[in-house]
């Protein structure tokens, strides 16, 4: 009973830390999808091309986390300030202008490029940023071909990423961007954000069973955690008690209130010496678990005979999380 116990206690730990695990994907995806879904919405109201590109570069930096946004039409060697979203000041800055190094120059024919950090302070000088507390890690430069301007550009500068982390956002900004620029255009790109909704319903639901079974598994532990004639004791990594059931209370005469924050030390008895101690950890490091008979102390400082079980619980990554206790009492002979 106590061994199967132990094993489904394992097994449910693994089960919720890679539901949250999944969770966490599917968030960051559904974010990336209600970024898609709030240009779209834009799109919908059929504003002007200024306003639909100022919605894109308000949506990117907020649902985002980019400092700053800007719209910049190319000419060759120099680039223009056209419209900017930023958290970094108040009032935006207009026709600002800095220069394109021919590198940059030459990778824009292929695509989006990051710029040199050799380049940075000079343009964020450029676009009136003076103040030295406020200084760019990165920028991404991706090329935007529309009615609207003939050559431009969606300028994204973080001050904390690195060049990176800000081009792992390229995928998704290339998506935001075709979008705006498609409706520019007239061009709809409503069946793709359908068959992303029914991809994230599809999603939703899968991970809304998922969670569901895993619930009615809490259910049934924490039924069990409660009803278990053995007595229970779940501790912290550094074996503070973290929580008991109602055996523990019956067999050690101790309340909850008085054993939560301290550690099993409480209940040591004093009949076992050094090296019992360091045999048992030792096993439970080496094997993940222990199990014998020891002498305990109750409350009232009776000391009695109990066989005890340890389990050591850890995550997907090898990391410790808890100590489970498990024990009964032993008729002495």
């Amino acid at each position: 009973m106590s061994d199967l116990s132990e094993d489904r206690c394992k097994a449910l730990e693994k089960r919720l830390a890679e539901i949250q695990g999944e969770n966490e994907i599917l968030i960051e995806r559904a974010e990336d999808i209600l970024l898609l879904g709030l240009v779209a919405e834009a799109i919908s109201h059929q504003m002007d091309p200024k306003d639909i590109m100022a919605t894109v570069l308000e949506r990117i930096s907020i649902l985002k986390d980019v400092p700053y946004c800007a719209l910049v039409q190319l000419d060759g060697g120099k680039a223009t300030l056209i419209q900017e979203y930023t958290v970094l000041r108040e009032e935006p800055q207009r026709n600002a202008e800095f220069e394109i190094s021919p590198f940059v120059a030459d990778e824009l024919h292929q695509g989006a490029t990051l710029f040199p950090d050799s380049e940075l302070s000079a343009i964020w000088a450029s676009l009136g940023f003076t103040s030295a507390s406020v200084k760019p890690e990165s920028a991404l430069l991706i090329p935007l071909v529309t009615t609207y301007h003939d050559h431009a550009g969606l300028l994204l500068a973080d001050t904390l990423r690195r060049p990176e982390v800000l081009a792992a956002l390229l995928p998704l900004l290339e998506q935001v961007t075709r979008t705006a620029t498609a409706r520019i255009e007239n061009a709809s790109l409503f069946q793709e954000l359908e068959e992303l909704t029914g991809s994230l319903n599809r999603i939703v639901r899968e991970r809304t069973a998922a969670l569901t079974q895993a619930n009615e598994d809490l259910q049934l532990a924490a039924t069990f955690f409660k009803s278990a004639r053995e007595g229970i004791i779940i501790t912290s990594p550094d074996t503070t008690i973290l929580t008991i059931n109602q055996s523990f209370c019956a067999i050690t005469g101790y309340a909850e209130e008085e054993v939560v924050g301290q550690t099993p030390k409480i209940l040591a008895s004093g009949r076992h010496d050094h090296e019992f101690y360091r045999d048992m950890w030792a096993a439970i490091e080496n094997t993940g678990g222990w199990r014998g008979e020891i002498m305990n102390r109750r409350k009232s400082g009776e000391i009695y005979p109990e066989m005890l079980s340890i389990t050591a619980l850890r995550d997907d990554n090898g990391e410790l999380t808890h100590y489970v206790g498990m024990f009964c009492e032993v008729e002495e002979k």
